[in-house]
């Protein structure tokens, strides 16, 4: 099987890439909530 890669192997590497990608997701909306949920804070704590 020199030059070829299993179907196995590819899934895998797929798999890992897409869970990856998947956290990354997360993370970043989760941040960006946090940004949010402060800068309305702040605009609050102004208007006041």
């Amino acid at each position: 099987m020199d030059g070829i890669i299993s179907i196995e192997f590819y899934n895998d590497l797929s798999s890992i890439i897409e869970s990856s990608c998947k956290s990354a997701y997360q993370m970043v909306d989760r941040i960006l909530v946090i940004r949010n949920w402060l800068l309305g804070k702040r605009i609050a704590e102004e208007e006041l």
